[in-house]
């Protein structure tokens, strides 16, 4: 209800079921993929696992808040 609120982005949230109905392919490892180009093109090393270096990043930026 948040994300549909005046004050959210409108859209609603999504569920496992709802993705693998309408995606054939591995979410996660395309988006890892996805994740790899854009560091490659973006001259960033790329990690071996970059949502963990993800992860850690944003903890300890919320860890500031």
């Amino acid at each position: 209800m948040q994300a549909q609120s005046n004050i959210g982005h409108g859209f609603s949230g999504v569920s496992e079921e709802i993705i693998t109905e309408n995606y054939s392919g591995d979410v996660l490892e395309d988006m890892e993929t996805v994740v790899k180009i854009i560091l490659e093109k973006s001259g960033l090393e790329i990690e071996p696992k970059p949502f963990e270096r993800i992860n850690a990043v944003l903890l300890e930026r919320m860890k500031r808040l």
